[in-house]
């Protein structure tokens, strides 16, 4: 009794090698299918058969069906290996003409790193939902007609988890245009500072448990006050984050050394990162000195 037929032109390797995988766990060796092979020029069949008594005996417990499953999963598996990675490359030569070789490469890699392991619990349940709509496609491929190939599937079935994809890339290249434009903004302020001249030899910066930060100079006196109203003044706004601020002042002030008190508590990762890639060398990041101390037992009074 014939189950199922695969057939594939380009896959027949890893068809082989994931189908044997899933159909070995079947509850029972009785109950896996024989796997007849038959290539031709350009076409690779795999026919899977239960004995006919086998298949009898058996019936009630919807052997035929389970079988299919197994196949159905293995094909799953050969999609999500390989398959899907086809496709994400040719999605990334049709769609982003816009970007160079390299580029390419990068989007593809990172996009590749995301199918493979998910990067929220977001990410996870919408791959899930895309695999578990894929996988019930397959399924209903296999019901409508026992004789099944795999590129005709790609080609005319696959639309929705191509979609899921799509989205996937569209998403990531707008993240990477994003971190694009943040790499120019930092290179046109670098070129800006190395023009300017220095107001301030010290600068010095200390977190809060609550997010707000003080802004010291280099005689350790509070300007973090003169600070904001500079800051406002010159940009005409009322909203603010004190991170605004901070990079703010060290536009205005252009200092050559930069001391960063209790960096744990600046919790904006972009601004430290700002900061870092601005002071290469001259950002020092400190949590035992005497303003660390003194700003300690404040935090302690306020409590």
């Amino acid at each position: 009794m014939n189950v199922a037929t695969i057939s594939t032109y380009l896959y027949a390797k890893e068809l082989e090698d994931k189908v044997k995988e899933q159909l070995n766990q079947l509850s029972s060796p009785i109950f896996i299918p024989k796997c007849q092979i038959l290539k031709t020029d350009k076409v690779t069949y795999f026919s899977y058969d239960v004995e006919d008594h086998i298949f009898l005996k058996f019936y009630d417990r919807f052997l035929g069906e389970k079988i299919r499953i197994h196949v159905c999963e293995g094909i799953l598996k050969v999609i999500q290996s390989t398959i899907q990675y086809h496709l994400l490359q040719e999605m990334i030569e049709k769609e982003c003409t816009f970007l160079s070789h390299i580029e390419k490469q990068e989007i593809f890699k990172e996009v590749k790193r995301i199918l493979g392991v998910p990067r929220s619990p977001i990410h996870q349940e919408l791959q899930q939902e895309a695999q578990k709509q894929l996988l019930s496609n397959l399924l209903d491929c296999l019901e409508e007609s026992k004789n099944f190939n795999l590129e005709g599937f790609i080609k005319f079935r696959m639309a929705p988890y191509k979609e899921y994809l799509r989205n996937i890339l569209e998403h990531w290249i707008q993240h990477w245009k994003v971190q694009q434009e943040y790499v120019r903004f930092i290179e046109l302020l670098q070129i800006f500072l190395s023009t300017q001249p220095s107001e301030m030899q010290t600068l010095h910066v200390v977190g809060h448990k609550d997010g707000s930060m003080i802004i010291l100079n280099e005689q350790e006196r509070d300007i973090t006050t003169w600070c904001i109203q500079e800051f406002i003044k010159e940009l005409q706004i009322k909203d603010w984050s004190y991170e605004d601020i901070l990079i703010g002042t060290v536009i205005q002030l252009v200092p050559r050394q930069l001391i960063i008190h209790r960096q744990e508590y600046i919790l904006n990762q972009r601004v430290m990162n700002t900061l870092q890639l601005l002071f290469p060398t001259n950002l020092m990041l400190c949590s035992s000195c005497d303003i660390c101390t003194i700003e300690i037992s404040k935090d302690k009074n306020r409590g």
